[in-house]
């Protein structure tokens, strides 16, 4: 073994030993509660998040859905209400249950969904770039 090695080595148990002494009696409590504060904060986006996606797959929710032809033209178009939007396993394709008729539409390849809040279809459109007047039972008429 060199000098360096053992140097790094020294290094390494004068960490671990300074680290448990800092966690003995109740600072473990401390640092404990800290890290779970730190997590908190830095993972609110990615928890949100999560969260609203979990709900809208399972309870339901507002979306826009917009597939598009090989040139890029919107062809079909789906305006949801509080329709739960499930990705497939092993595919790119989404599913959901049609409300009106209780059909099970599938669609995969080149289509965008945005999840609508506070019923802002139009707003939610735009960020699609279409029109929501122009969805017409599945399709968007231009």
């Amino acid at each position: 073994m060199n000098f360096n090695n053992l140097k790094k080595e020294r290094k390494i148990n004068e960490s671990l030993s300074l680290f448990k002494k800092k966690l003995s009696g109740n600072n473990w409590k401390k640092y404990l509660i800290n890290f779970f504060i730190a997590i908190l904060f830095t993972g609110c986006t990615g928890i949100q998040r999560g969260c609203s996606s979990w709900w809208a797959t399972n309870a339901g929710a507002d979306w826009i859905i917009v597939q598009y032809a090989a040139n890029g033209d919107p062809i079909n178009c789906w305006k949801l209400n509080n329709t739960s939007v499930t990705n497939e396993g092993n595919s790119d394709g989404i599913y959901w249950e049609e409300t009106n008729s209780g059909h099970l539409v599938h669609i995969s390849g080149w289509y965008n969904r945005v999840q609508v809040k506070n019923g802002e279809f139009e707003e939610a459109a735009k960020l699609l770039g279409i029109d929501v007047h122009l969805i017409k039972n599945g399709k968007y008429k231009q």
